[in-house]
């Protein structure tokens, strides 16, 4: 028994799915959790099995840390500048980052840097002389989301900047979210599904759509706007980043969504750092652990989190890894501001 087929075709991507209402399914996946941390497969498509950043470079791995207590989610570009200003690996410029698709499914917790805008992925458009490509940036500032537009070789300056109204969850909380780069109208941020309601947004500005990438550009295109802090790379907790070939519907987005408590997993992040005998606050400045373990705390904003932390006496986190030392049951006071002030790159 046959069954009818349809090839889509995007600009020199091409996919095949069957004709009549189906389920979404994923082109590209990236879980971003412990596991793939462990076996350096952070930034490698789960179903395709291509790497989006080359594998085991020694940049790549310095900007992502596992989450302390967590298996899903890791931590992206994890410290404070010396200026107090969100830190940056260019994991990108490489073809090797683009990505193809007309939705996106993620799950972040953004960094707590006022006022800087941080990249959630930038889609291309039509291409341009002096890497000056149309181009969408779909950034997180102060917990909103929000775009800036450039037009093909339009100055570095020369950008439109739009607030959507549509804000993350608070209170150091996880938030999922559904992104529709197209729609019949047009390229760009067509909508948003958040807090099980979708939002049509109708920014699409875009003349054509290449490509995405997440989280950073994809080359060495510079942004700036106005009087405004660096538009900048995304700092905070990446999680469950799927790509679809079409544009979803909310009810769509809602059932791929729907899986994810964001009320879990509450509270600032905390990392365990491969070296070892470290357990960090994200935008803090910090200090080696001592051997010995510290007095145990409750699970208040001034301690770290409590439940899977291992023995410091088997050098474990609860995980069965032993790639971190936590010191006494896991669940010690966090590590105060020092002048010792640790690199993402130790």
């Amino acid at each position: 028994m046959g069954m009818l087929l349809k090839v889509y075709m995007h600009n020199g991507w091409r996919y095949v799915r069957p004709l009549g209402k189906i389920a979404p399914s994923a082109i590209a996946s990236f879980p971003f959790g412990r596991a793939q941390h462990q076996s350096n497969t952070e930034w490698r498509d789960e179903i395709s099995g291509r790497y989006v950043v080359p594998q085991n470079t020694q940049i790549g791995k310095s900007a992502i840390n596992p989450i302390h207590g967590s298996d899903e989610g890791l931590l992206l570009n994890s410290y404070k500048t010396a200026e107090n200003n969100p830190s940056s690996n260019a994991l990108t410029n490489s073809s090797e980052s683009i990505l193809y698709g007309n939705a996106l499914t993620i799950r972040i917790k953004p960094g707590q840097f006022a006022g800087f805008p941080l990249i959630l992925c930038v889609l291309y458009g039509e291409e341009g002389e002096h890497e000056r490509e149309e181009l969408l940036i779909i950034a997180v500032q102060d917990l909103q989301i929000v775009t800036y537009y450039r037009q093909r070789n339009a100055e570095n300056k020369d950008v439109t900047k739009t607030h959507t109204g549509i804000y993350l969850n608070n209170n150091d909380r996880w938030s999922s979210i559904g992104l529709n780069f197209s729609s019949s109208d047009g390229f760009g941020l067509a909508g948003i599904y958040h807090k099980f309601t979708y939002h049509r947004l109708n920014i699409e500005p875009l003349k054509e759509f290449n490509y995405f990438w997440l989280f950073d550009f994809n080359t060495d295109t510079w942004v700036e706007y106005e009087n405004e802090e660096e538009i900048t790379a995304f700092n905070g907790g990446i999680a469950q980043a799927k790509v679809y070939s079409n544009a979803l519907s909310g009810d769509e987005f809602g059932t791929l969504l729907g899986e994810y408590n964001d009320n879990d997993d509450q509270g600032v992040i905390y990392i365990d750092k491969p070296s070892g005998g470290v357990l960090a606050e994200i935008y803090t400045e910090t200090k080696e652990a001592s051997a010995g373990g510290g007095e145990s705390g409750g699970n208040g904003s001034n301690n770290p989190p409590s439940g899977n932390g291992g023995s410091g006496d088997n050098g474990t986190d609860g995980d069965g890894d032993n790639k971190v030392n936590i010191g006494g049951s896991g669940n010690q006071d966090p590590l105060k501001p020092d002048t010792f002030c640790m690199n993402s790159e130790d």
